[in-house]
């Protein structure tokens, strides 16, 4: 938006430097005849103009967001940061492969204001899940939220909740192609009766569902709270209270990523013991939490 207000700007200066000299001149037929001429420049010059002057601007925000994207996406993988110790707790207990996407796979998807765009996302693949990460617009959802828990621990958060769309949909997809579905966990109860164990394309359907969608988000968040719980250095409770904000303050803006009532439920119940449990764990309270799927 800035980027376009700048070009709006600089394009009536433009033509504002190339018109005043005409619009001050007092000799009226002159005047009509330039008039002519400078309209007909501005047929000619003005759109090859604004065409420069967008192509331009385009490219140089491209670059620097390119630049930004890999700087932080390298500072993603290294040892001891959040992605690569989510990597491994996939790895070591659930034996799910995670891939942070470059700047080709994820820019678009995290940065614009495009359909399924989000600061965070998952993209599930053939024995793969991958990652969509950008750290700016993470840092946007952050003070959005108006936490008072550390960006840190709030990234970690979200990592984990995009952790969970992988593990959820891999307990029903086939893990070959041509292969019937195994089961069908991560559809809402009342979406189940529509899908064929047979036909995919009876679950992918299924799956745009808000009623699904909101089935998977709040499991989501569930896992993510489960995760957090594990290690004693982050305050869980917090973190919760966070995130039940954040969907409480965004219910009609968003209604299938409100989780509240299965949050709140999950007050009641002890958290997971270890690492292989966080599943199970966030999945039984899912189904056990007396919420409403609207």
């Amino acid at each position: 938006m800035t980027f376009l207000v700048i070009l709006i700007l600089m394009t009536v200066v433009l033509s504002w430097c190339l018109a005043t000299p005409y619009i001050k001149t007092k000799d009226r037929t002159k005047r009509l005849d330039e008039n002519f001429k400078l309209l007909m420049l501005s047929v000619a010059v003005v759109p090859l103009l604004m065409f420069l002057l967008s192509y331009g601007f385009i490219w140089c925000f491209k670059t620097l967001e390119k630049k930004q994207f890999n700087h932080d996406h390298i500072a993603a993988m290294v040892p001891g940061s959040n992605f690569n110790q989510l990597q491994k707790f996939a790895k070591e207990n659930y034996n799910a492969p995670l891939v942070l996407g470059d700047f080709n796979e994820s820019w678009a998807l995290t940065s614009l204001d495009i359909p399924q765009a989000s600061p965070a996302s998952l993209r599930s693949s053939t024995g793969y899940c991958l990652v969509n990460m950008s750290k700016t617009s993470m840092n946007t959802m952050y003070k959005a939220a108006k936490t008072d828990v550390s960006y840190n621990d709030w990234e970690m958060l979200i990592l984990a909740h995009e952790l969970s769309h992988c593990l959820d949909r891999a307990t029903d997809v086939p893990g070959e192609l041509g292969q019937p579905l195994k089961a069908l966990n991560s559809i809402a109860p009342s979406d189940r009766s529509k899908v064929k164990m047979d036909d995919v394309s009876t679950f992918v359907t299924a799956e745009s569902s808000g009623k699904t969608q909101l089935w998977r988000e709040s499991y989501a968040d569930l896992f993510a709270v489960g995760f957090m719980s594990l290690d004693p250095k982050y305050d869980t409770a917090a973190l919760r209270e966070s995130l039940i904000k954040l969907r409480e303050k965004r219910k009609e803006q968003d209604p299938t990523h409100n989780s509240v009532c299965w949050l709140q439920y999950s007050k009641s119940q002890p958290f997971p013991q270890k690492g292989s449990d966080v599943y199970s764990w966030a999945n039984n309270i899912r189904i056990k939490a007396p919420c409403e799927l609207k």
